[in-house]
């Protein structure tokens, strides 16, 4: 374990995906997901707004594990950024 402290951000977002292989007709549920951001400075960037919505598709293909290479991304909202504090991993 490091010994660097870094800020540490719960993200929670909402992500729509569809099907590779079908065409994105009708509608669509939003899956919600959360995950965990770190970053030097305790202020956001637009770089990390960035790695928020990287993380957020991050956690929803661990939860799809195979079947991840089988949809397509549409769109990551990002409902809500909490600061957590200054940590240790």
């Amino acid at each position: 374990m490091s010994d660097k402290r870094q800020h540490y951000h719960l993200i929670s977002a909402l992500i729509m995906f569809v099907p590779k292989d079908e065409k994105a007709q009708g509608g669509y549920a939003p899956v919600p997901v959360n995950a965990v951001l770190t970053t030097a400075m305790k202020d956001l960037t637009r770089h990390d707004i960035g790695r928020a919505q990287q993380a957020a598709q991050m956690t929803l293909f661990g939860q799809l594990e195979g079947e991840a290479t089988k949809i397509q991304v549409l769109n990551v909202v990002i409902t809500n950024m909490t600061y957590m504090g200054l940590m240790t991993q």
